[in-house]
């Protein structure tokens, strides 16, 4: 299992005060995407600001497309898995909002008809049953239909739908009544266990200039390293430079 290590350590110490520029005082919250896939986000539910006619930088990462005063689309890179920023400005004051983007994991279904079709499709609770939406493919020319589909984890019911006909997955001896005197198939896929990382306060000191904190992490396994380009640290929404 792949096991993303990275750290965000969000900050503001600026005190809260009404200005004449469009200041930014509450931590922005942190956008979560699908690899490859748009999300919408409503900026209000990220920040608040008196305005929101923010002028975005460009990230090689990101595609950024603004839908009205309030909302905007946000998809990453499909090949992306990581951690990035979204750059922006708003009056003379620039900030930038953390973006982690996780790439989704496919679970290959496989089909052996007993004979020959046309046409096959695999279908079920993940795809609202539709019939004519994932076709399988026999690539390999050994009889044999594979289909990859993106799951989160959780308990799915399927079939084939092979020329018109409905068909449960012959290797897999898992199966419910379906209530129209047939059976489906169930497939349940488990949730991964996830190394949980504890970020602690080490030492805090302020002097008339700077402000120095140090971290320690806790549960990183011992086969993982952590270094600069797994943190990223950002003090009144603005990214530290590395």
């Amino acid at each position: 299992m792949r096991v993303l290590f990275s750290i965000l350590i969000l900050l503001t110490i600026k005190p809260i005060e009404v200005s004449s520029q469009n200041s930014i005082s509450n931590i922005i919250k942190t956008i979560k995407l699908v690899a490859g896939k748009e999300k919408q986000i409503n900026l209000s539910d990220l920040f608040y600001s008196e305005n929101y006619d923010l002028r975005f930088s460009a990230n090689k990462n990101l595609f950024i497309k603004r839908i009205n005063s309030d909302s905007v689309s946000v998809a990453s890179n499909s090949h992306f898995e990581g951690i990035t920023v979204i750059d922006f400005k708003i009056d003379m004051n620039t900030y930038s909002i953390p973006v982690i983007s996780k790439k989704e994991k496919l679970y290959k279904f496989t089909f052996k008809p007993e004979k020959k079709f046309d046409n096959i499709f695999l279908f079920g609770s993940f795809n609202g049953w539709n019939r004519q939406d994932i076709h399988m493919t026999d690539n390999e020319n050994d009889g044999i239909y594979e289909a990859e589909v993106a799951l989160e984890p959780g308990i799915y019911q399927y079939k084939f739908f092979a020329d018109g006909n409905e068909i449960v997955d012959y290797e897999n001896p898992v199966k419910v009544p379906n209530g129209f005197g047939d059976f489906n198939s169930v497939r349940t896929i488990s949730e991964e266990k996830e190394n949980k990382l504890f970020l602690h306060i080490d030492k805090y000191e302020k002097t008339s200039q700077k402000v120095f904190l140090s971290y320690f992490v806790e549960g990183i396994p011992i086969d993982k390293k952590l270094n600069l380009n797994n943190i990223y640290g950002f003090v009144d929404n603005q990214l530290i430079p590395k």
